[in-house]
C-alpha cells in the first residue's frame, strides 16, 4: 500500500472490528453455538479470500482483511513456538542456567518498548554486567544488547506489516529512540531500509493475493 501515514488499527480495535471477525478469532469455548472449533488455516483462508473479494472494489478491506490473517499467523506461529526466542535446553560451562536465560528473555520480550540496559538483566539473575554479559553471549550467540535489538527489528518488521502506522510510531513502539535509530538498526540487521523492506513485504502480499484471484 502506498499510504503508510494513515491511521492504523491496533491489536485491540481489531479484536474489536466486526462480529464477523470476533467469531473467527475467537477462543474456542467463547462462542458456544458454533458446532465446530475453525481451524486457524481456515480462518486464515477465509480472511485471505475476503481480501481477494475486496482487492478491486476496496482496498482498505482488503488491507484489514491482510493485517487480520497476518496476526492470526502470528499469533497461532507464536503459540507453537515457532517465533518464541531461543533457550538453551541445558547449562553451558561459562553460559547462564535455562531458568536464568529464561528469566532474561522474558524481560526482554515484556519491555521491547522501553528501554532496557545490560545491568537490568544482569540484576535479574544478580550478576555483575560484564558477567552476565559474557554468560549471555556464551547461551545465545550474541551480545545481550545486540540480541535486544534484533527482538526490536523483529517487532518492527511484525508492525509493518499488521498495520499501517507511521515508520516514526512504530520506532517508538519498538523501543528505539526515533526512527533514524530504526533506520540505522535496521539496515544494519537486514540489510536494507524499514521503508523498502515495507514497500517490498506489502507488494508481496497484494501480489499472492491478486495470482490466487487469478
Amino acid at each position: 500500500m502506498n499510504n503508510e501515514s494513515a491511521i492504523q488499527p491496533t491489536t485491540s480495535s481489531l479484536r474489536a472490528r466486526s462480529g464477523e471477525i470476533q467469531t473467527l478469532n475467537a477462543p474456542p469455548g467463547a462462542y458456544p453455538s458454533l458446532s465446530l472449533v475453525v481451524s486457524a488455516a481456515e480462518r486464515v483462508g477465509h480472511l485471505v479470500r475476503r481480501a481477494m473479494n475486496f482487492l478491486e472494489s476496496d482496498r482498505d478491506a482488503a488491507w484489514r482483511c491482510l493485517q487480520d490473517a497476518s496476526l492470526l499467523l502470528v499469533s497461532e506461529s507464536q503459540e507453537a513456538g515457532h517465533n518464541a526466542p531461543t533457550i538453551p535446553s541445558g547449562f553451558q560451562p561459562g553460559g547462564l542456567a535455562r531458568w536464568q536465560a529464561k528469566r532474561a528473555l522474558a524481560y526482554i520480550e515484556a519491555n521491547l518498548g522501553s528501554k532496557i540496559e545490560a545491568r537490568e538483566l544482569a540484576g535479574l539473575v544478580s550478576f555483575s554486567t560484564g558477567h552476565f554479559s559474557r554468560a549471555f553471549k556464551r547461551s545465545l550467540g550474541l551480545p545481550p544488547m545486540t540480541y535486544v535489538v534484533r527482538r526490536r527489528v523483529e517487532r518492527a518488521k511484525l508492525m509493518m506489516t499488521s498495520t499501517r502506522g507511521q515508520l516514526t510510531e512504530i520506532a517508538l513502539a519498538c523501543g528505539f529512540a526515533d526512527q533514524s535509530h530504526l533506520n540505522r538498526s535496521f539496515r544494519r540487521v537486514v540489510g536494507i531500509s524499514p521503508g523498502l523492506w515495507r514497500r517490498t513485504a506489502v507488494e508481496t502480499l497484494y501480489t499472492g493475493v491478486q495470482a490466487a484471484a487469478s
